[in-house]
C-alpha cells in the first residue's frame, strides 16, 4: 500500500451526539431493565449483498458456519481492497474478524485486526488505524505470532509518524 488517501471515509462509526452522551449517562443513573446482548452482525449493507461472494457469505452466516463465513468474507475483503473501495474492505473486515473470532481461530482474527489497521491507514484515518494496531499487537504477543506483531508494530508506526507522534 501507498501513502493514505485524502480525506477518509466515514467506517460507520460516528461520533456520539451530545444528546446521546448524556441520555447514556442518565441511564447509568437510572435503573432499567437490561437488554439482552447483541448475538449476531447487523444485516450486510444492501450494497454488498450482491454478487457471487455475497451470497456464498450469507450461506455460510445462515448455516452459522464461521470458519467458512470468515474465509469468504476475508476473500470479499481482498477483492474491495484490490478496487481501491476501503469502506467495502472495512465492513468485509470486520464480518470475517467477528467470524474468525467466534470459530476460535485466533491466529486469523489477529491478522484480521491488523488489516483492519491497514485498511483504516490506505483509507486516510491513522488515528482509527491505531486502534486496530494495538489490538493486534496485543492478540499477537498473548498467542506468539511473532510475525503478525512485527507487522501490526510497523503499521502502528506508520500510524504514529503520519500523526506527527
Amino acid at each position: 500500500m501507498t501513502g493514505p488517501a485524502q480525506p477518509h471515509p466515514e467506517w460507520g462509526e460516528p461520533r456520539q451526539s451530545i444528546v446521546a452522551r448524556v441520555v447514556a449517562a442518565v441511564r447509568t443513573l437510572v435503573p432499567g431493565p437490561a437488554r439482552p446482548p447483541r448475538q449476531g452482525l447487523p444485516d450486510l449493507p444492501l450494497r454488498l449483498a450482491r454478487g457471487e461472494l455475497a451470497s456464498e457469505y450469507l450461506g455460510a452466516e445462515r448455516e452459522g458456519d464461521h470458519r467458512r463465513a470468515g474465509a469468504t468474507s476475508s476473500a470479499a475483503m481482498d477483492r474491495a481492497i484490490e478496487d481501491g473501495d476501503w469502506w467495502e474492505a472495512d465492513v468485509w473486515a470486520h464480518r470475517a474478524l467477528w467470524h474468525f473470532e467466534r470459530a476460535e481461530l485466533t491466529l486469523q482474527a489477529v491478522r484480521l485486526a491488523r488489516r483492519i489497521g491497514d485498511i483504516r491507514w490506505a483509507g486516510g484515518d491513522p488515528s482509527s488505524a491505531r486502534r486496530y494496531y494495538a489490538e493486534a499487537i496485543d492478540e499477537a504477543r498473548d498467542i506468539g505470532a511473532e510475525h503478525e506483531q512485527g507487522l501490526a508494530s510497523l503499521g502502528l508506526g506508520r500510524a504514529m509518524l503520519d500523526l506527527g507522534d
